[in-house]
């Protein structure tokens, strides 16, 4: 009977060290996940701009909804880009996740700067978005808690007819 519960002790060790582990994939690090729908939504500030070297200019922007059940949501856009500072725009948006296409316009059906945008990044902490038209068209966004306080205290309604629009 001691025999059989050893070589049965053996067995379940055995079979516990060999269903362990995880992949061996070489040291190689896994490639990243394509963006979902569901990291979208949240606040995010845009630190680079391409072709601009030096834009030193601030644009947050908030997303609600839009999630991977409902790819449809609202965005509002807090820009200071020209003299009459600070500006709140708002609107909505779609995000396509199987071709990470990023689609969307103002409130009155007042279009974005481009029709749309190829989403990328981890979108953890970083949102890129590249303009369809015109790859040159660069975007980084780095994901924050919230928007500032100052910057929607200081902030006036603007028409996205009237003035210049970031996106």
């Amino acid at each position: 009977m001691k025999g059989m519960i050893k070589i049965l002790a053996m067995a379940c060790f055995a079979l516990a060290l060999t269903s362990c582990g995880g992949s061996d994939n070489g040291g190689k690090e896994e490639p990243p996940v394509p963006p979902t729908g569901d990291g979208i939504p949240g606040c995010w500030k845009l630190t680079s701009w391409q072709p601009a070297t030096n834009f030193n200019k601030e644009v947050y922007i908030q997303f609600v909804g839009g999630g991977s059940d409902d790819n449809v949501g609202t965005f509002v856009l807090y820009q200071n880009v020209s003299s009459v500072g600070m500006e709140k725009l708002e609107g909505s948006y779609r995000y396509d996740a199987n071709t990470q296409v990023m689609t969307g316009s103002y409130t009155g059906d007042i279009a974005w700067t481009y029709p749309s945008y190829t989403i990328s990044g981890d979108l953890k902490s970083t949102m890129v978005w590249t303009a369809v038209d015109n790859t040159t068209d660069v975007s980084t966004y780095t994901r924050i808690e919230k928007i500032p306080d100052d910057v929607i205290n200081e902030t006036r309604a603007t028409v996205a007819s009237s003035g210049i629009r970031y996106l």
